[in-house]
């Protein structure tokens, strides 16, 4: 099914340095790093209907902090989704290389919808639809400073595809009586250049369901930011899972071409999830690039943890040396590599690709 939108060829012996040879830059320009504090709404729907205001019937409408990198004549705008347990100053380094490498303004949202008593760089589930409503903030930004248009490209990265998932539904569901999907509507996001989907979570039930059973402090999580489980609240499960949108609002979006990245034993996101986001986008006739990481590079890599960390067979990790869920903030990690050089590979304007088998050989 998914060789009628990627060519048939499968790159079995490609590796990421061959991604990486295909993208680089031609001239390293010079970049500015740096935040700012711009305008947003809340879970309340605070100051929605107001977007340029500071204050509403006397309310301090509500701010987000957004980090930066950009060439002074940046050719396209790259918005970052970011995971649990992760924010937006994190990706600081991240943001320049890709300013630098590609001309392009690249941003990251620093969420704060916190759980009392977690330190500052915690992010939890609840901060899914704060990401989408302080994307569309960002999006306004950028166009306005930067002049980006609609060369608009999303990255996510593992809870963060499901960000990227609330911000699509956002933007295509009716707005009447809805505050979140008003604010990101305003900015008319529509049409998107690209998106990169890194081990990200295709369908919140899902992981709602493993969570209950392996990490209950994560299900309670999802089900405050979801407003309840699966069965009481089925509609909010399904706006953040981005396999479950519809091929009606996938073609909205007026995206090119998708790139799935995923490692095949990833521990926290399992790898069915990216199988049921590729189906969607294939189903919704959007062109889909496949990047499947098999390998780590070494049997020793860190900053990943796979499914047969946990397995009961002693020394069975070492042993299989299979590529795992990414730290995402550690741009060594197969998966993270691959992910930033297929974002490379569409700001470059590569118009040819296949299925990709990243490290198919064992290290």
């Amino acid at each position: 099914m998914l060789s009628v939108h990627v060519r048939r060829t499968v790159a079995l012996a490609l590796a990421v340095p061959a991604l990486l040879a295909g993208v680089a830059a031609a001239a390293t320009p010079r970049v500015t790093n740096g935040s700012v504090v711009l305008r947003t709404t809340d879970d309340a729907g605070t100051c929605a209907a107001a977007p340029t205001a500071k204050k509403v019937a006397g309310k301090a409408c509500p701010t987000f902090r957004l980090y930066y990198a950009a060439p002074a004549h940046p050719t396209a705008l790259v918005v970052v989704f970011h995971g649990h347990g992760h924010n937006g100053d994190q990706y600081v380094a991240q943001l320049a290389d890709v300013a630098k490498r590609y001309n392009a303004v690249a941003v990251a949202m620093h969420t704060a919808q916190l759980p009392k008593g977690k330190p500052a760089y915690r992010g939890p589930f609840d901060s899914v639809d704060e990401e989408a409503r302080d994307a569309a903030s960002a999006i306004a930004w950028a166009r306005a400073k930067y002049k980006t248009g609609n060369r608009t490209y999303l990255f996510g990265t593992s809870m963060g595809g499901s960000g990227l998932a609330y911000f699509l539904d956002a933007a295509t569901r009716t707005a009447a009586g809805d505050a979140d999907a008003t604010w990101v509507q305003r900015v008319k996001p529509f049409p998107l250049a690209g998106l990169v989907d890194a081990e990200g979570i295709g369908n919140l039930a899902e992981t709602w369901l493993e969570a209950t059973g392996a990490d209950p402090v994560s299900a309670a999580e999802i089900e405050e930011e979801t407003g309840g489980t699966p069965f009481t609240e089925p509609d909010a499960y399904r706006a953040r899972s981005m396999a479950l949108l519809t091929p009606a609002q996938l073609r909205a979006t007026g995206l090119p071409v998708v790139a799935i990245v995923h490692d095949v034993n990833d521990g926290l996101v399992p790898y069915n999830q990216t199988l049921e986001t590729r189906a969607a986008f294939v189903a919704s006739g959007i062109p889909t690039r496949t990047y499947d990481v098999v390998f780590k590079d070494s049997c020793s890599q860190g900053e990943q943890t796979t499914l047969t960390s946990y397995a009961p067979v002693p020394g069975a990790e070492g042993q299989l040396c299979l590529a795992g869920h990414a730290n995402e903030n550690d741009s060594r990690t197969p998966v993270m590599r691959t992910a930033f050089a297929a974002l490379g590979q569409m700001l470059n304007g590569d118009k040819g690709y296949a299925a990709h088998v990243v490290n198919p050989l064992r290290p």
